[in-house]
């Protein structure tokens, strides 16, 4: 009777085990579209030994029955090492992403190329005192420069604003940045607590490993990200040089603001809990700080050296010549206003185009102060007499065109490597359909022949009673 009665407890465990693994292939197929899902699996072991339970091999005699089956554990399959690979490309894509957008932003301020870009009306100004050195005594001319000059100085203010615009909106994205951080550690922590205790239960909790692993893929967006993995199901993560979770504990970061003592520019400052600043140099903060602190103040101070030599190249020449009422000495350009976003025509000037000094010599009709004003255009004053301030101007477009161009290459690289990667990681983690119902039908078979088996015994059993009988 007992053997009887142990196919009976072999045909349940198969029931009860077969059960559990239909239920883990439901919730595959019910997660294939879930966003950082992995699929599990449940292990199934043989029981040794009719007695049942865990059991060596030396505790087994020899010749002994076997207990049945039963699932020796839960398992989600991913890998730390694709993880991490994926997370290194991804700050890297994340990184050359934002670039390329606020690059391209840049881009589109200087209007190039186009008659209305800086380039065109600097090349119009020049030529406005060319037209004028043939008609010295032409009040239209005269017009026209000062309308010239007004729509040149209005596009260096229109740009040191654009720039200076953008310094303020992406110090408020960095400024905002610390609430998504802390959101996304706060809850990496709390899972690290919720998975030691459960480890410590010995149970798994595969939903939570994969809601933990997509959180430190959205940090990894925003930048250097390093993860340490401890035996009790906890993690150590490491965001830039600063660590923002270690098991249980939640180390906080912060904003500060500031201005920057070099730039004069806004600055807001990321620091950990004792106040150490974030050393961030890939993803999406990487970007930003990269922009807001190297390109952005680059920029601001290369079209400030520009306005500040033409006002001084033009104030130098046109101040030793005569305008039409017989005035001299006047500047040009208002000479305490010498950087992109202050620079204008004189007040002298404004007041009074007859003072736009042509004449070298006091006779309206010389045209030496406009001509030698024209020529200055070929002038050598920048970067210790290597450039025009048509070339230095070129040059800077022509550098952003060259930054903007090879952050798209490392966007669509890194895009193609991040793709890859994740297409790597999904051949290991993803649920296939397909798979999962071959698995539930053999399930289903196994079950319906555990189940069966358990109606011949019955039927044995009734056969032996009738026998007694």
């Amino acid at each position: 009777m007992s053997s009887i009665f142990n196919i009976i407890h072999i045909a349940a465990t198969a029931l009860k085990t077969h059960k559990e693994v239909v239920s883990v292939v439901g919730h595959n197929i019910a997660n294939a579209q879930t966003p950082g899902y992995s699929r599990q699996e449940a292990l199934r072991t043989a029981i040794l030994g009719s007695r049942g339970g865990v059991r060596i091999a030396q505790e087994i005699p020899l010749g002994e029955k076997g207990g049945g089956v039963q699932v020796m554990q839960i398992i989600n399959h991913r890998s730390q090492v694709l993880d991490s690979l994926y997370r290194r490309e991804l700050q890297a894509h994340k990184m050359n992403e934002n670039l390329t957008d606020f690059l391209l932003q840049v881009q589109g301020f200087f209007n190039e190329p186009s008659d209305e870009g800086l380039g065109g009306l600097i090349n119009e100004f020049w030529n406005s005192f060319l037209d004028l050195s043939n008609d010295p005594e032409n009040m239209a001319a005269r017009e026209i420069i000062k309308q010239q000059t007004t729509k040149l100085t209005n596009m260096f203010h229109r740009l040191d604003r654009s720039f200076h615009d953008m310094v303020e909106k992406i110090d408020e994205q960095v400024a905002r940045t610390p609430d998504v951080i802390n959101g996304i550690t706060k809850e990496i922590a709390r899972i690290n607590q919720v998975l030691r205790i459960q480890g410590e239960n010995r149970s798994t909790a595969n939903d939570l490993l994969d809601r933990r692993e997509l959180l430190i893929d959205e940090l990894a967006e925003y930048g250097d990200t390093i993860v340490n993995y401890h035996r009790d199901n906890s993690v150590t993560v490491v965001f830039g040089d600063n660590v923002v979770v270690d098991k249980e504990a939640q180390f906080k970061m912060s904003a500060v603001g500031s201005i920057s003592q070099e730039t004069h520019l806004r600055r807001t400052i990321l620091q950990d809990h004792v106040g150490t600043e974030y050393d961030i140099e890939r993803g999406k903060l990487g970007a930003m700080i990269n922009i807001r602190d190297v390109e952005l103040p680059r920029l601001i101070s290369t079209f400030d050296d520009i306005a500040e030599a033409l006002v001084e190249l033009v104030n130098s020449t046109h101040s030793g010549g005569y305008g039409l009422d017989g005035s001299t000495g006047d500047d040009f350009f208002d000479p305490n206003k010498t950087n992109a976003s202050t620079i204008s025509l004189s007040e002298a000037i404004k007041g009074d185009i007859r003072r736009i000094a042509v004449s070298f010599d006091g006779n309206p009709g010389d045209n030496q102060i406009a001509l030698a004003i024209s020529e200055l255009r070929g002038a050598k004053i920048l970067e210790g007499g290597k450039y025009t301030l048509a070339d230095y101007y070129n040059s800077t477009i022509t550098e952003i065109g060259a930054k903007t161009k090879e952050a798209i290459s490392g966007m669509e690289n890194q895009k193609f490597l991040v793709d890859q990667l994740e297409n790597s990681r999904q051949s290991i983690q993803g649920v296939s359909i397909d798979e999962e119902l071959i698995t539930l039908i053999e399930s289903q078979h196994i079950y319906q022949a555990a189940a069966h088996l358990i109606s011949v015994v019955d039927e044995m059993l009734d056969d032996l009673i009738n026998i007694k009988r």
